[in-house]
C-alpha cells in the first residue's frame, strides 16, 4: 500500500496477485476503471497493459505495480481498496469502495455517489 496515494490502495494479497499477473504477461502495469454497465450502473474493469492507456492517471503502488486509472474513473474509485480473495477454485477481485451506495445481487456491479456534488453519470 502506498500511503501517499489516496486514489487506490492494495491489500498484501492484491499486491502479490497483481505482481505475478504483470510479470507473467510481460506487462507494464494494469488499468482499473469503473464503467457504465451491469444492473446497478457501474462495473469494475481490470486490464493488463502493455503500453500506457491514453487519458489516465498513473498510480505507482510499488516498483513492480503501476496502475493506470482513467481520469473519468478517479472520482468513482477515490479512496478504494482492492483485495483479491480465493473463493473455491477462483481468485476474485474485491473492491472496498466508499463511494458505493448499492451493489447488485450478483456482486458484479455497483451504484455510486460521488462526493463534492459531482454526478456519478459524468
Amino acid at each position: 500500500m502506498n500511503p501517499k496515494n489516496t486514489i487506490l490502495s492494495l491489500t498484501a494479497e492484491a499486491t502479490g496477485y497483481l505482481e505475478k499477473m504483470i510479470k507473467s504477461q510481460s506487462a507494464i502495469g494494469i488499468e482499473i476503471a469503473l464503467e457504465k454497465a451491469g444492473c446497478a450502473g457501474y462495473m469494475y474493469r481490470i486490464d493488463v497493459c502493455h503500453q500506457q492507456p491514453q487519458e489516465t492517471q498513473i498510480v505507482t503502488i510499488n516498483p513492480q505495480i503501476t496502475v493506470f486509472i482513467p481520469h473519468t474513473s478517479i472520482p468513482r474509485i477515490q479512496g478504494s481498496t482492492l483485495d483479491y480473495q480465493k473463493v473455491n477454485l477462483e481468485t476474485k477481485a474485491v473492491f472496498s469502495n466508499p463511494n458505493v451506495t448499492l451493489a447488485c445481487g450478483c456482486g458484479e456491479s455497483v451504484e455510486l455517489i460521488i462526493k463534492n456534488n459531482e454526478s456519478a453519470d459524468a
